[in-house]
């Protein structure tokens, strides 16, 4: 099974790292190819894609761009109701030219209604 995804989050992701403190991710969006098999009631997959965000330090507000890449499941609870959980590790390289390399990995739960 193939197929797209986009995602937009927001909130408040600390990056705790000597050489980067004060610096939060505000967003933190994807869009992203799935891979993966029908399993009966499950879809197992993996995924791949773009990964985009801002970024905030003491200095202001940064636009990062970088890779994502990850697995992830959904179930089907009934034939309208799914539920899932995604681990995606995002890289974004070479920030602003620094010499700086942002890691940041994300589990995502989810529930989805499909009409």
């Amino acid at each position: 099974v193939l197929g797209v995804e986009g995602d937009y989050n927001w909130g408040s992701i600390e990056i705790a790292e000597d050489y980067l403190s004060n610096v939060k991710f505000d967003t933190l969006s994807h869009i992203k190819l799935q891979a993966g098999a029908d399993v009966g009631q499950a879809f197992i997959y993996g995924t791949a894609g773009w990964a985009w965000g801002n970024v905030t330090d003491s200095e202001g507000d940064t636009s990062l761009d970088g890779a994502a890449f990850g697995i992830g499941t959904d179930y089907a609870v009934t034939d309208n109701w799914t539920v899932g959980g995604e681990v995606l590790w995002n890289q974004f390289n070479n920030v602003e030219d620094s010499g700086i390399d942002i890691d940041v990995t994300t589990f995502n739960l989810r529930a989805g209604y499909r009409f």
